[in-house]
């Protein structure tokens, strides 16, 4: 069971990372079927590569996030080198915008905190819900941690070489590596502390409900793209911008921390990535029905069908199981330890 969960997850990250947000739409798949092995070696080992590291340490959401943060450093910073290059391909609307000391601010915040999420903490969750009887251990042995590294590795040193004309600077490619490096060992530190310094508080009784959790994580992913992409757009400078992201990571980190210690279960867990999830199924058809014929999102809007259709599915079994059972403990989102509850 732990190879066939570990699978699924090697194809459900690139999935979700740029599949369903329609950065790499089936479309245009279908004409490049060389970019989807770019894709999910990238995000598939870097997904298992974060969960596996994620349950050896014990640690929780919050490493997992740390470590989600740290690979989009590592693939956007070295292997793509948006964060520098002012003529990014996929920023032509915000070129130059936010940039200080070579660096796009406003795009390196967005995207560290896209990969966090998107990339790495909602396919690991949505995998841990589908298979909950081995979630709370590794699902690769010493062999398979060092191939799948070594895979993710290959896929960052072969995108730094072919992905983008853009060289980097010595100081901005010793400035990435130690945000990355301070991430892994933010991560680290925080699970080791949760393991050996910290108590458990029993759970109220006094729970929120599903839709509540749901509405809230939609609420914060639409606040969270509105800010980032919404406001540049409207002309509003990039100070404020940078500022408005800080404070909305900052208000999810605190209403994470505010969760804590109510009564919580697998249906909560899921409803937490249902809503950055019904963000994108509500957005893909308005891609494929863009008048533009170039932009090859033909079949966004049957994507974002078959994504509602499996997590609906996934909202019944998890129901069920609740109903049935007392719910199983050990989710990365779940566990009882302060640091783990996003």
């Amino acid at each position: 069971m732990t190879r066939r969960a570990a699978w699924l997850l090697f194809w459900l990250a690139p999935f979700v990372a740029e599949i369903l947000p329609g950065v790499n739409p089936p479309a245009l798949l279908a004409r490049q079927p060389w970019a989807l092995v770019g894709l999910v070696s990238l995000y598939g080992s870097a997904a298992l590569l974060a969960r596996d590291l994620t349950r050896r340490w014990r640690g929780g959401a919050v490493t997992l996030l740390l470590l989600g943060a740290a690979h989009g450093a590592v693939e956007e910073g070295l292997m793509v080198n948006s964060f520098f290059d002012p003529h990014w391909l996929r920023l032509p609307a915000l070129q130059g915008y936010g940039r200080w000391a070579g660096v796009n601010g406003v795009w390196t915040l967005h995207l560290l905190v896209y990969h966090a999420v998107f990339s790495i903490a909602v396919p690991v969750v949505l995998v841990e819900l589908a298979f909950p009887a081995v979630r709370a251990r590794p699902w690769l042995g010493p062999r398979g941690l060092v191939a799948v590294a070594g895979l993710w590795v290959l896929r960052v040193g072969l995108g730094a070489r072919f992905d983008t004309p853009y060289r980097l600077s010595p100081a901005q490619t010793a400035g990435t590596v130690a945000l990355a490096a301070a991430l892994v060992a933010a991560a680290y530190g925080l699970a080791r502390g949760a393991r050996t310094g910290r108590t458990r508080r029993a759970p109220s009784r006094r729970g929120l409900h599903p839709a509540t959790v749901a509405l809230a994580s939609g609420a914060a992913t639409v606040a969270f793209f509105g800010v980032s992409w919404g406001l540049p757009l409207a002309g509003v400078s990039a100070g404020p911008v940078l500022a408005l992201l800080l404070a909305l990571v900052a208000a999810v980190a605190y209403a994470g921390a505010r969760a804590h210690g109510r009564a919580w279960d697998d249906r909560h867990t899921l409803a937490l990535v249902a809503g950055p999830l019904g963000f994108f199924i509500l957005l893909a058809p308005l891609q494929e029905w863009r008048p533009d014929p170039t932009t090859l999102k033909q079949g966004m809007t049957l994507t974002a069908a078959v994504t509602a259709a499996a997590v609906g599915l996934l909202a019944r079994r998890v129901a069920a199981r609740v109903r049935g059972a007392r719910p199983a403990r050990g989710t990365i989102s779940s566990t009882p330890h302060a640091e783990e509850r996003p």
